[in-house]
């Protein structure tokens, strides 16, 4: 996650492909949201967090 941020961050791109990385985990985005202190609870179908509830604020 960090990564990605930070190439969008300098400019080195204007978008960063993930499709395998969601393949492969289909929560992806919500620990990227996580590792960055994003709360990402406005934006993720209730669905989803019955199957994963966010994790407790630190």
């Amino acid at each position: 996650a960090r990564t990605a941020q930070a190439i969008l961050a300098l400019g080195d791109a204007d978008v960063v492909n993930v499709g395998r990385g969601w393949l492969r985990n289909p929560y992806l985005g919500l620990q990227w949201a996580a590792d960055l202190r994003v709360d990402a609870s406005a934006i993720t179908p209730p669905q989803l967090w019955r199957a994963h509830p966010p994790a407790k604020r630190r």
